[in-house]
């Protein structure tokens, strides 16, 4: 009997030793999954009036007192109308929206650009009839 309670108090002191060391073990922060984690750009949408178009640097600046500036690259879809258009359509004064994500330097690149109407006028309450 005192053998029988030997053996098992012994094989639980062993399979307990290890499960425990298992689950003890530190995780794999090396994995792409983890990496891609540690490293997820921000999303955000954005609309403004476009201030400023820099062709040479492949940016636009918004009107407003952040003065958004953000990159247009070459897999950035610009639309017009609801039909592909270039950054050679992005004029000053026109109104655009999108959604933007934050590089790796900090910067805002354009995953979407949608090119709209000119600017909201301010209403003009002299015209207005009875």
């Amino acid at each position: 009997m005192k053998k029988l309670l030997l053996t098992s108090f012994c094989v639980g002191l062993l399979v307990g030793g290890t499960i425990s060391t298992v689950s003890a073990a530190p995780k794999d922060t090396n994995t792409p999954a983890a990496a891609a984690s540690a490293t997820k750009a921000k999303h955000a949408p954005f609309r403004g009036t476009v201030e400023a178009v820099d062709t040479s640097a492949k940016t636009i600046t918004l009107k407003g007192a952040k003065h958004q500036v953000i990159g247009i690259t070459d897999q950035t879809k610009i639309t017009k109308d609801g039909q592909p258009a270039t950054m050679k359509d992005i004029t000053v004064g026109t109104l655009v929206t999108g959604s933007k994500k934050e590089t790796t330097a900090g910067t805002w690149e354009a995953g979407s650009l949608k090119i709209g109407g000119a600017a909201k006028p301010a209403a003009d309450k002299a015209t207005k009839t009875e």
